[in-house]
């Protein structure tokens, strides 16, 4: 009985020093703040996959986006993030020279993305990998001949969604939940044209992300100067 006694104490004893060990330990996260509004533009690579004509190229283009990202642990080891961006994909057609025939085909997207981004090193915090799906919708589409013309391209033919799966790589800069620079692939499993049924969107982007407030603060600038 006097040995069960002791061990309860002792048991009892080493919770209470555990409970102010656990009260006084501050966890200090990588970041500097745990959810962040962000711009984010760079360059695109768009092209097609999956697509028996080897007649078809990529071409380069642009992608803007606005972001907001919220850290989803303690540790700030994993993020949710949602965006709302804008892009220019298509493809491009090979040995043109004719100035009329058809050099580029070009859409236009609203991209709604939404992913998880991870931080799987321990040294390196600002590192991450990422992955979730995105929804886009088509409101454009044009053609740019090879003597430079651009032509708008009807609906028809042309599919309004895309669905797709993105990949994301990336490294914050300064500890800042919304500055850094990123490589992401966007890999489509929606048709685009009806008469090419088997071939699907493939999208490399480098962009560059930085916070949303620094943007507004540019525009608002930008609205004081006069344009002549």
């Amino acid at each position: 009985m006097k040995q069960i006694v002791l061990f309860l104490f002792a048991l009892v004893c080493s919770f209470s020093v555990l409970a102010q060990e656990t009260e006084t330990y501050e966890y200090e996260p990588h970041f500097k703040q745990d959810d962040a509004i962000y711009a984010r533009v760079g360059l695109s690579r768009p092209g097609l996959r999956a697509n028996a004509n080897h007649n078809i190229a990529r071409i380069t283009s642009y992608n803007f986006a606005f972001g907001y990202s919220r850290s989803l642990t303690y540790k700030g080891d994993v993020s949710l993030n949602g965006e709302l961006g804008f892009s220019r994909q298509g493809f491009a057609f090979k040995d043109v020279t004719d100035p009329a025939d058809p050099k580029e085909i070009r859409l236009h997207y609203v991209n709604i993305p939404v992913y998880l981004k991870y931080y799987p090193h321990p040294t390196i915090k600002s590192f991450y990998v990422g992955a979730g799906p995105q929804l886009g919708i088509r409101t454009s589409a044009d053609m740019k001949t090879q003597g430079g013309g651009v032509l708008q391209i009807s609906d028809e033919g042309l599919e309004d969604l895309d669905l797709s799966l993105i990949g994301v790589a990336g490294m914050h800069i300064t500890r800042q939940l919304n500055m850094g620079v990123e490589v992401r692939y966007q890999h489509s499993f929606s048709k685009v044209i009806t008469f090419m049924p088997e071939a699907r969107q493939s999208v490399v982007q480098v962009s560059f992300f930085f916070p949303g407030e620094a943007l507004l603060q540019f525009m608002q600038l930008f609205a004081y100067i006069p344009i002549f």
